[in-house]
Formats: structure tokens, sequence, C-alpha cells
């Protein structure tokens, strides 16, 4: 049996906040991959996973973007390392970006999902974007120009 492979298919496009989809071999969606530009300086308290000495003279004042990729279950280290790379092509040439990248595995989020996930409803859709954007962002967007006409453009405007 081949390894699997990942896609990323489009559901948000912000001023700050891109959500795509994370598809499993073209078929089965495992979650969401999530970036925000937080149009700041990364600070030593967003990352606190690195070894206190990096941290003690900090001195990295890139503009931070977070990568945060919502599973509804554990991946493999196989999938880790495959997602990681296909995040990382969507960052990497920025000349001055410190990123961060996170996994989350959600099962509450997952619930949420089941219980308004409807293939012919935009509302229910746009419900789904809203809930990743209010609980895994550190600034949300402003809502007002999300709705389903808006789904059906390249970019959904934030103010």
């Amino acid at each position: 049996m081949p390894a699997p492979t990942y896609y990323l298919k489009i559901e948000f496009n912000g001023k700050n906040h891109l959500i795509f989809s994370l598809i499993e071999n073209k078929v089965k969606q495992i979650g969401y991959l999530l970036l925000e530009d937080c149009q700041r300086s990364g600070m030593p308290e967003d990352f606190q996973f690195l070894h206190p000495v990096f941290l003690k003279n900090w001195d990295d004042f890139r503009n931070l973007i977070t990568v945060k990729i919502i599973t509804f279950q554990a991946l493999s280290a196989i999938a880790i390392d495959e997602i990681t790379y296909l995040a990382e092509t969507l960052i990497e040439f920025k000349p001055a970006v410190n990123p961060k990248l996170e996994f989350i595995v959600s099962k509450d989020f997952n619930k949420f999902q089941n219980a308004h996930w409807n293939h012919k409803s935009h509302d229910n859709h746009i419900t789904i974007l809203k809930y990743l954007l209010e609980n895994f962002t550190e600034t949300p967007p402003n809502y007002e120009a999300l709705s389903s006409e808006s789904l059906n453009h390249l970019s959904q405007s934030e103010s």
C-alpha cells in the first residue's frame, strides 16, 4: 500500500488568515491548516517550547506567522513530516518571518464539525470557518463580509 499523500484545499483567504482543508489521498478530510499573520514580532512567550538558553537573550524580531494544523485524530510521524513540509512551503520564502508551527488534535472540533457539516449548505460551512477563526487564532477577523456569496471569490475580505 502506498504512503498517504496530502493535499490542501483553500477554504478561506483573508487579509491575515488562510484556512485550508487538509485532505488525505484526495478523498478523506483529516483536518485544517490555518495560517495567521499576527502582524507583530515573535516574542519568547510564543516559543516556550524552545530550550531556555534560546529565550534568554532574545533578539529575533521578525514578523510572526503561526501555522496551526488542527486534526481530528493523532497523526503518524510520517504524516506529521509530510504535512510540516506542505506548511513550510507556504511561507518559506518570506524574507523576515518567524514561523511557529503547531499540531493540535481537537476532538471537540471534530464533534462540532460533524454537527454542522452539510455539503449543500454554505451557511454551515461559514459556521465551521468562524469556529476555527474564533478558537484557533490570536486576532479573529471581522466576519461582516463573510457570507455564502463571499465563498465564491478568491478572497474573503477582512476589515
